[in-house]
Formats: structure tokens, C-alpha cells, sequence
């Protein structure tokens, strides 16, 4: 505590006048007793009222305190952090610039899709079979929607209602729950949904007839006919075996070529068709869909290894033409994504690519190599 200045007469007589009220500011009345009885402690005029007590800090001083500790402490270990931070974005940005999608969005609905799809196969056949319905006329509203950016009208009712009956007919005739062959029903849904659409499409005059009825012949067959052979293999007695199989080969298809295309791709494919595809990438296709194929053939079906490693490589072969297709079509059309309905995939058709081409080989491997399982 500051010293309290004191009056220049040293004499100890010297004092107030008898009865006389001392000063208020004087040092005397500061450290007088008070009505409670105690002491009030004395009050420094100018620079000497700001200082402290040796030992304590006021509420002033502790705020002036904590806003000087907000500097970082280790300065060094933050900017070390930050570029760890950096540094791993700019390796998922690369990782998603050369599989050219987002990755963890890719992942996310990856992984949804498959619990989906799981969900139908092993406690609703018939579930499934309408999810396979459903999506193939989203991909038929999405090749619509890219027809008309080439200014081409299809004859969207009767293709949704036609696919429909396609599909859904097909499974329920494999079922034996129709008088007619699976066959029988895939040839009149096509051959009526053609009728169908050649007729909707008189009204609207004779330019551009052939050229919009053709676009929508091509839909009947590439999605609807090719898409309805994946029904046609559920139907089996052992039908949600046949289907997992075939599933796993096609993922370990696309996992295979997008995982050594993006650490090893060097030497394009189909460059005027799909830039990225590499055969470093068709290499990692093969490989996963061959130990794929071999491993849960032998676990579903009993399979000597070879059968497994021929249903890999075949789907492998076939489903990496079909992705091919995919992409002269969209390239044709000058998109990069026929939709957007799967983040991280594009649309529906960009899904299932590979599966629909696959699906018919698919069903005549299994046929010919377990036509009794």
C-alpha cells in the first residue's frame, strides 16, 4: 500500500481544532473508524490511486491479463496444424478431381443404396423388384430429359407405363404367376410399347418423326429390355444368391478399375470416349471381379474356382463396356451426368450403367453354369 503524505509540522501536538470536522479528503478521516466500527481504508490522490496491492490483482487487471493470454501459446504447433490441414485438402480435392466426382458424397449414398438393395433381397423379393422398376423409369424420365436438349421429343407415358408393365410382368410370369412364359411377356410389352409410341407421336406431324420415334425405340431396349433380365434372375429359386453375385462382381468391376485407375492410370483406354478409363484401371477391374467372382462363388453356389473366376471376368468385360456406353451416349449429348438425383453419382443412369448391359450376360452365365441351383 502507498505511503499516505503527512503534514510538514513534526510537532505530535499539532491536530484539528477541538470539535472541528476534519477535511474529507484528509488522511486522518480515511483511516478513521467508521459508523460499523472499522477502519476505511485510505484513498492515494493521482498516479498512486491506479497501483495495486502487492500480492492481488484487481478485476481490471484480470481482464487486461486474459486478453493478453488470448495469443496462441505455441504459434508454431498451430501453423504446423494448418498445413497438415491444407495439405489433406488438397489431396481429397485431387482424389476427387481424378475420379471425378465427390468422393464422400460418392461413399454416403454408396452405402445407401446397398442397404436399400440389401434390405429388399432378404425380407421383400417384391420390393426389390419394384425398386428395380422405379429406378429404371427415373433413368428413362433422365434419357428424355437428354433427348430434348437435342431439341427430340420421346414418347414419355407410353414408355414409363410400358417399362412398367415390362418389368414388373416379366418377374411375375418367372414367378409362374402369370399363364404365359417370361418370354412372351418381354416380346408383347415391347413389341405394344413400340405401337404405342410410334402412334403418340402422329399429332405432332411428319418433321422430325423418324428421328423422335427412333429415340424412343432406342429407350424400349437400352434401359427397359436390357434392365428387365435382372428381375428375370431374381425370380429363381435361388434368385436373391443370383443377384448378390452378380451385384458383387459389378461393384468389384467399378471399385477395381476407379481404385488402380486413380493410383496407377497412365495409359487411356477410349480416350475419344471416356478420357479417364485407363487400362492400368481395366487391370484393377479384372483382378477384384475375378477374386470376387471366385470367392462368393464358391460361397453361394459351391463353384469350382474357375466358375467364379469366369462369372468375374465376364460381368468385368461386359460391365466395363457398358459404362463405355454410357459414356458415348452422354458425350453424344454433350453432358457430362444424364442427372442428379445421386450426389456424388449423377443420375440413376449413371448408377446402373454397367448393370444393364451386364445383366443379360449375367443371367445366361448363371444359367448355363448352375441351371439347377
Amino acid at each position: 500500500m502507498s505511503e499516505i503524505p503527512t503534514s510538514p509540522d513534526p510537532s505530535p501536538a499539532a491536530g484539528p481544532r477541538p470539535g472541528a470536522r476534519p477535511p474529507a479528503d484528509s488522511a486522518d478521516s480515511l483511516s478513521s473508524p467508521d459508523a460499523r466500527g472499522g477502519l476505511r481504508p485510505p484513498v492515494a490522490d493521482g498516479p498512486a490511486a491506479l497501483e495495486e496491492p502487492p500480492g492481488q490483482v484487481s478485476p481490471t487487471g484480470q481482464l487486461a491479463a486474459a486478453a493478453a493470454s488470448e495469443q496462441p501459446a505455441h504459434p508454431a504447433a498451430l501453423e504446423q496444424l494448418e498445413r497438415v490441414a491444407e495439405a489433406v485438402s488438397q489431396h481429397i480435392d485431387e482424389v476427387n478431381r481424378k475420379a471425378g466426382r465427390d468422393l464422400p458424397a460418392a461413399v454416403l449414398v454408396g452405402l445407401g443404396l446397398i442397404a436399400v438393395i440389401g434390405a429388399t433381397l432378404l425380407w421383400w423379393k417384391d420390393g426389390f423388384a419394384l425398386l428395380i422398376m422405379a429406378g429404371l423409369c427415373v433413368g428413362v424420365w433422365e434419357l428424355n430429359q437428354a433427348f430434348r436438349s437435342r431439341d427430340t421429343s420421346v414418347a414419355l407415358p407410353p414408355l414409363l407405363a410400358g417399362g412398367a408393365v415390362l418389368i414388373l410382368g416379366v418377374f411375375e410370369a418367372a414367378r409362374g404367376l402369370l399363364p404365359w412364359s417370361p418370354a412372351e411377356v418381354a416380346l408383347s410389352a415391347v413389341a405394344l410399347t413400340a405401337v404405342a409410341c410410334l402412334i403418340w407421336r402422329l399429332p405432332g406431324g411428319v418433321e422430325g418423326y423418324v428421328r423422335d420415334t427412333t429415340a424412343s425405340l432406342f429407350i424400349i431396349v437400352y434401359p427397359m429390355l436390357l434392365g428387365s433380365t435382372i428381375v428375370l434372375m431374381l425370380a429363381d429359386d435361388r434368385g436373391a444368391a443370383r443377384i448378390v453375385l452378380f451385384v458383387l462382381s459389378v461393384v468389384a468391376v467399378d471399385t477395381g478399375g476407379w481404385v488402380a485407375g486413380v493410383l496407377f492410370g497412365r495409359h487411356p483406354m477410349a480416350p475419344k470416349i471416356s478420357p479417364k478409363k485407363s487400362w492400368e484401371g481395366l487391370a484393377g477391374s479384372f483382378a477384384l471381379a475375378a477374386v470376387v467372382g471366385s470367392g462368393f462363388g464358391r460361397l453361394l453356389f459351391g463353384f469350382d474356382w474357375w466358375q467364379g473366376f469366369a462369372v468375374g471376368a465376364v460381368l468385368c468385360v461386359v460391365g466395363v463396356l457398358g459404362d463405355l456406353v454410357e459414356s458415348a451416349v452422354k458425350r453424344d449429348f454433350g453432358l457430362k451426368d444424364l442427372g442428379r438425383i445421386l450426389p456424388g453419382h449423377g443420375g440413376v443412369m449413371d448408377r446402373i450403367d454397367s448393370y444393364i448391359v451386364a445383366a443379360p450376360v449375367a443371367w445366361l452365365t448363371l444359367a448355363f453354369l448352375a441351371p439347377h441351383v
